[in-house]
């Protein structure tokens, strides 16, 4: 093995190696609601749990209701890292799309949305 390609692979290594060297995206790895799933019509919030730090205050998250339209929800300010909450309005029965779109701390943004829906009343 040359030299360079010896000093190549050991700074390969070291690098590797630090914090935040390997860049990814930040992927739920939990969430309230969960896809596909019927909730109560006391449904109130969202929660995302990722599975890196994100940029709270360029995430966004909006509900998309059976009629088409877009709401954005207001982030709670305070969450934990890694995780994304935010309020949700009264909503009445049906289907719905959980759409959002977050930075993660390495700067790769990342997109998603799932269906969920809202139960009748009992």
């Amino acid at each position: 093995m040359t030299r360079a390609a010896v000093a190549l692979a050991a700074a390969t290594i070291v690098w590797l190696g630090q914090p935040g060297g390997v860049s990814a995206h930040a992927l739920i790895v939990e969430s309230t609601p969960h896809p596909d799933e019927t909730v109560s019509p006391a449904f109130s919030r969202v929660v995302l749990r990722f599975n890196s730090r994100i940029e709270e205050p360029v995430a966004r998250v909006w509900i998309v209701g059976p009629d088409g339209g877009r709401v954005p929800l207001r982030v709670n300010g305070n969450a934990p890292p890694g995780h994304l909450i935010a309020a949700v309005p009264v909503l009445a029965p049906g289907s719905y799309r959980l759409e959002w779109q977050v930075l993660s701390a390495d700067g790769h943004l990342t997109r998603g949305s799932f269906q969920f829906r809202v139960a009748s009343p009992p």
